[in-house]
């Protein structure tokens, strides 16, 4: 994508975020990796922003927002579900379920919105692309000509 069209470059500990993996010596004195535990707010403010950073775009979670109160919300509920202390822990409201469609209706227009700003840098660096290699082959056609 334009990560690679650009040359754009990631630090080792981005790549390993992105996987997941961290790194340690085991007791034999190799080197080994392991899943990494990563919050979920965390991880996901993170690879949202590596997406927009690699794909030439800006985009910003804005923390103040409703949508990631809702986000927010939607943890919680996912944190409620996926570890219950009681059977009322696994019964979901209606204005519970509406922060989990809110937080999927605004994770999903997030990536649209990068990929949509993406597309726009790629045609741009496709025209500019296409404008300087019209001029070289202009440039070329003069110098032959000259000769």
């Amino acid at each position: 994508m334009l990560a690679n069209i650009k040359k754009i470059k990631l630090s080792h500990a981005e790549i390993a975020m992105l996987k997941e993996e961290i790194y340690a010596l085991n007791e034999k004195g190799e080197a080994i990796s392991t899943k990494s535990k990563l919050r979920t707010k965390d991880n996901l403010c993170f690879t949202l922003k590596t997406f927009a950073h690699v794909s030439n775009t800006t985009f910003k979670i804005e923390k103040n927002s409703k949508e990631w109160s809702s986000f927010n919300e939607a943890l919680k509920i996912r944190d409620r579900l996926t570890h219950p202390k009681s059977t009322n822990d696994l019964i979901i409201s209606d204005v519970e379920l509406e922060a989990v469609e809110k937080t999927f209706m605004w994770y999903f227009a997030s990536i649209i919105a990068i990929l949509n700003s993406a597309k726009k840098s790629l045609e741009t660096l496709l025209a500019n692309d296409a404008k300087e290699n019209k001029k070289k082959r202009q440039s070329n056609k003069t110098n032959s000509a000259d000769r």
